[in-house]
């Protein structure tokens, strides 16, 4: 453990994006533990509830685990973009079994949660600069910028 705790390595591609970014305000330690889902230095762990806004649920897979999957998956297709069923069909495939419960569960619209998390990801990933908008991809595109 005192290895990892000194080191910690980035990929090309991920390092190229931070160097874009400029500064970041995360720690290690705030990225590992949302990652690992544990509760941030000084706040105390959020409770399974029924939903609402900002709270956190333990019984579904947070948001930025979508990132890399959808980078992924993205960089392996031709002019690295696809269709929105084609990138949610590919991440439904690669998390089959990995889901939690509350994953697999219904919105009140009827959208599945995962799906919804994933889509909201994807925005989040256009307002970081990662995926062109629609309006640069087209309407049901996701591009890496």
């Amino acid at each position: 453990m005192d290895d990892m705790s000194k080191t910690l390595r980035v990929s090309d591609d991920v390092e190229a994006v931070i160097a874009s970014k400029g500064t970041l305000h995360d720690t290690y330690d705030s990225v590992l533990r949302r990652v690992l889902g544990m509760p941030l230095a000084g706040r105390p762990a959020s409770k399974n509830h029924k939903g609402g806004r900002g709270n956190k649920r333990t019984d579904v897979t947070g948001r930025e685990a979508y990132r890399p999957l959808i980078r992924q998956i993205l960089l392996a297709k031709p002019g690295k973009q696809a269709k929105t069923a084609e990138v949610l069909d590919e991440i439904e495939s690669r998390m089959s079994g990995k889901f939690l419960p509350g994953d697999t569960k219904r919105r009140k619209s009827g959208q599945l949660v995962w799906r919804n998390n994933a889509e909201w990801m994807r925005k989040q990933m256009v307002m970081d600069g990662e995926l062109q908008g629609a309006d640069e991809a087209g309407f049901g595109c996701w591009k890496l910028a």
